[in-house]
């Protein structure tokens, strides 16, 4: 009786700790779940963060590009401008030149009429 006693004390302390380790084993098993799952949460809101900084970006640079063209078109416009003005400055410096060239010869045959006339009259 004493030996059945003891035996089934001895099973009934390899239960109890055996329970204790299945125990001990499910606890680990859910902190480690837990630890999964904090750690693939953390990482999609890093993926968040990053996609919606990516997409900050593409705004900032596709701006960034719209602004350069817009001074691209401006120069454009302000060098046409600047041609055109140049054509006009040119145009009237001939006109000027024409007319002084114009002024010049009509000088130069007035005075060559003044010297035929004198000339007449010397004779």
């Amino acid at each position: 009786e004493t030996s059945r006693l003891a035996a089934q004390h001895v099973a009934e302390e390899r239960e109890a700790a055996l329970r204790e380790e299945v125990a001990a084993a499910a606890a680990q098993r859910d902190e480690a779940r837990r630890a999964a799952l904090a750690a693939r949460d953390e990482a999609e809101h890093s993926r968040q963060l990053l996609v919606r900084e990516l997409q900050e970006q593409r705004i900032e640079a596709a701006t960034a590009a719209e602004e350069a063209d817009e001074a691209r078109s401006q120069l454009a416009q302000c060098a046409a401008r600047i041609a055109e003005a140049e054509r006009a400055a040119d145009a009237r410096t001939e006109q000027a030149e024409a007319g002084r060239r114009a002024d010049a010869a009509a000088s130069a045959e007035r005075l060559r009429r003044e010297e035929a006339a004198a000339a007449a009259r010397l004779q």
